[in-house]
């Protein structure tokens, strides 16, 4: 196979989105590593195919679920997904290989709960907890109700 057209040169990472909840619940297939020329022009893969290698910077932010992704002959792009964690912050999605690599910032946020359930803790004060920031006990023998939202 010959490719025809636009010589591969480096490869582009677009993310859509680029903006996921931190909840560690199911991958985005939100990857796409392309081919591309120098121009920025899509350019179709030669026989064989060109493999990229894929990379987050900050795996404790985020991984990208295949370390390598193939765009095979005559295509111009390959698909990844993204898998976050429980830690929002962003992290860089990175593409090398054989051309030149290409990255992006991939963000992760804290999911907004969506109820929250009001729960009632008692806990008694002792002499070492009283007149501390962390407690609001007035005596050292007293117990005391605390407010405290738990999601759900």
């Amino acid at each position: 196979m010959t490719t025809v057209g636009y010589t591969p040169t480096k490869f582009t990472v677009y993310l859509a989105p680029s903006k996921v909840f931190a909840h560690k619940t199911y991958s985005y297939y939100s990857i796409v590593v392309q081919a591309e020329d120098a121009s920025g022009n899509p350019a179709r893969a030669p026989a064989g195919g060109i493999t990229a290698s894929m990379s987050s910077s900050t795996p404790s932010i985020g991984t990208v679920t295949d370390a390598t992704i193939t765009i095979s002959a005559g295509d111009t792009y390959a698909y990844t997904s993204f898998y976050s964690t429980y830690k929002p912050d962003v992290t860089t999605i990175r593409a090398s290989g054989t051309l030149a690599t290409g990255s992006k910032v991939m963000k992760t946020v804290a999911p907004y709960p969506t109820r929250l359930k009001w729960i009632w803790l008692y806990q008694r004060c002792s002499p070492s907890m009283a007149n501390t920031t962390l407690t609001l006990c007035a005596s050292s023998s007293k117990t005391q109700r605390v407010i405290q939202p738990l999601p759900l």
